[in-house]
């Protein structure tokens, strides 16, 4: 609606990240990202924000919990060589 816009303009509140990939289509770059993104969990953050994904929905998707998302986009932990490949496979949708 133009008051969820409108309060998203103005910083009241954030738009779901169902709602990231239209944002980025309809402005023609990613105002999440002010720069390319250097390490793992920032390419992986870019990952989930470009495709609408929370973290237990990519989770679902690597077959790893939703903490592990964060904890990888966090910087916390490193994904086993295994999990790493699947990562490098979503990850080579980025542009």
């Amino acid at each position: 609606s133009e008051d969820t816009i409108t309060y998203w303009e103005n910083g009241r509140t954030l738009p779901q990240i169902q709602f990231y990939p239209a944002i980025i289509s309809f402005l023609g770059f990613n105002p999440f990202f002010t720069s390319e993104p250097t390490t793992l969990g920032e390419r992986i953050k870019q990952y989930r924000y470009e495709h609408g994904l929370t973290h237990r929905a990519l989770g679902k998707l690597l077959d790893v919990n939703a903490s592990t998302i964060g904890s990888w986009e966090a910087g916390e932990f490193e994904p086993h060589k295994k999990t790493l490949i699947k990562i490098e496979n979503f990850l080579s949708d980025i542009k």
